[in-house]
């Protein structure tokens, strides 16, 4: 069977995947054991089906359309932070820290109960609710940021690309925490 037409969605891209794998179209070979069939075409058959309906899955969770939620700029000399995807509880931010070359703290707040979003961080000054537990020390460029909202962020950020005031969308990458969601809520 050959499928030429191009799927208009992931669903759709599910459902023709799995018609290709149903026992009708599987033929039993008897292996390692005569008393054990194991259909060696259905193995195969089974693993690709696996990978593509893994890739689709990730296809359709991942296209949120909300890839830069993270951004930066300078005012007045000083690094703005301004942090999206904070709709839940689960979700808001916890922790900023500002490291230098070498990840050495230039600069950390924490909140370990945070109970309303912080859409904007100025490095510097510490919102409400949160606690510094690293005083600022001069940021030495370029300066790295982790956020952890429901997981925790992190990108490094060159001075040059703050020139002339403009706001730098950031793409941090997850730290890895397989207890945790990879991706920030879409509000």
């Amino acid at each position: 069977m050959r499928h030429t037409h191009a799927f208009s969605s992931p669903v759709k891209l599910c459902a023709n995947v799995a018609s290709l794998f149903t026992h009708r179209n599987m033929s039993m070979v008897t292996v390692a054991h005569p008393a054990v069939n194991v259909s060696a075409m259905s193995l195969v058959r089974r693993g690709i089906a696996v990978a593509l309906l893994l890739a689709a899955g990730s296809v359709a969770s991942g296209c949120s359309g909300d890839d830069a939620w993270l951004s930066a700029r300078l005012a007045d000399g000083r690094l703005v932070l301004t942090i999206g995807g904070q709709c839940s509880p689960d979700s808001y931010l916890g922790r900023v820290q500002i490291t230098g070359p070498g990840r050495q703290p230039l600069w950390e707040i924490a909140d370990d109960a945070p109970e309303r979003s912080t859409p904007t961080v100025t490095v510097g000054d510490v919102p409400a609710g949160f606690a510094e537990q690293v005083p600022l020390r001069e940021l030495t460029w370029p300066v790295g940021v982790d956020v952890w909202t429901n997981f925790r962020y992190t990108v490094d950020i060159p001075l040059d690309s703050l020139a002339g005031g403009a706001t730098v969308e950031l793409s941090p990458q997850p730290v890895m925490n397989e207890l945790s969601p990879v991706r920030p809520e879409t509000c």
